[in-house]
């Protein structure tokens, strides 16, 4: 339950951020700095929390191949420095948070809000309760800032490093150039609700393993039906996305 605390501390942090008065902006950035240690804290050193956690001990031990090249290499390197797993989720989670912190400060108007929204969903789904889920989303995120920014080399160099810690990242290549396109209101409500459609009516599934069946089978493709195939993960794959 202590998880649930982490975003009404993030709240609190928003209300203070926009007081007028000046005499609360250290206590603004205090309560930042004490709000970071615990996220650190509750993710970083969790145990056998998550439904990532045995899936990726067994990569980290050797008992099964990381699909993804970067999973590996970081548990590779972690593991000729005589690091436990433990380690490796530390390492993992401190990375991909800090890439956030990054890209909060770099695109939103307002950090504090920024934070608020990530520790009340993306927070407990892709870096808590999974692993590579939240580094990808990290990269992915920077890739899009550099997107925004119309850098081509810097926006491919992070995408593909997205793609490297999860292949679903693949999704996000098109997006440079769809990045600048002005998008009506009405436009954008239309596509949300496609996809909730696709996502409730489970379409999204009947169109995969039509895309599966005309290219063939793939790793990516092979993936992507898991998910979408899967009871318990299914439709929130596909709605989050």
């Amino acid at each position: 339950m202590f998880y649930y605390f982490l975003p009404w501390c993030a709240f609190v942090a928003a209300v203070i951020s926009y007081s007028k008065y000046p005499k609360y902006r250290n206590l603004y950035y205090c309560g930042l700095f004490f709000l970071f240690f615990l996220i650190i804290y509750v993710a970083g050193f969790r145990y056998q929390v998550g439904a990532d956690w045995y899936s990726y001990l067994d990569i980290f031990l050797g008992y099964k191949e990381a699909e993804e090249v970067s999973t590996g290499f970081i548990s590779n390197v972690l593991k000729f420095l005589s690091c436990g797993y433990q380690v490796f989720v530390f390492v993992y989670f401190l990375l991909s948070f800090v890439l956030k912190l990054w890209l909060f400060n770099r695109l939103s108007s307002s950090f504090a809000i920024s934070l608020l929204i990530y520790l009340g969903f993306w927070f407990l789904v892709y870096d808590l309760n999974g692993i590579r889920q939240g580094m990808s989303l990290s990269f992915t995120g920077i890739a899009f800032y550099f997107a925004y920014r119309r850098r081509l080399r810097y926006y491919l160099l992070f995408v593909l490093a997205a793609i490297s810690f999860h292949a679903s990242a693949i999704c996000f290549l098109p997006f440079y150039w769809m990045v600048k396109l002005k998008v009506s209101y009405s436009y954008q409500v239309v596509v949300l609700c496609l996809v909730v459609c696709l996502a409730y009516f489970h379409i999204s599934e009947w169109l995969l393993l039509l895309l599966g069946e005309i290219i063939g089978e793939s790793y990516l493709t092979n993936k992507a039906l898991s998910y979408a195939l899967s009871d318990a993960f299914g439709t929130n794959i596909i709605f989050s996305f």
